[in-house]
């Protein structure tokens, strides 16, 4: 019978952002209007998704991702949901 390898550790967990951090973000959720698309708290509406889960459509959530995706906006063509067929328009 063939030996079974343990299991690679798990990626560390990122580090939590800093309370600064987390402030410059709502600001900016709120002056970006980000809020109109994704609610109030960022739960999501019918115009655009949550964002406070673990389902990210268009990256993989990281901090890097979420950035990518503000700085190019969704273009219409790349909307994976046709419930919400509304682009974003980069930030």
């Amino acid at each position: 019978a063939g030996t079974t390898q343990p299991a690679p550790d798990p990626e560390p967990a990122a580090e939590s952002p800093s309370p600064e951090r987390l402030a410059a973000g709502a600001a900016a959720f709120q002056t970006g209007m980000c809020f109109k698309c994704h609610g109030d708290d960022g739960s999501g509406t019918p115009r655009g998704p949550n964002l406070t889960d673990d389902a990210w459509d268009h990256c993989d959530g990281s901090t890097e991702g979420i950035l990518a995706v503000l700085e190019r906006g969704v273009p219409k063509h790349e909307l994976k949901d046709p419930a919400r067929p509304f682009a974003m328009n980069p930030a």
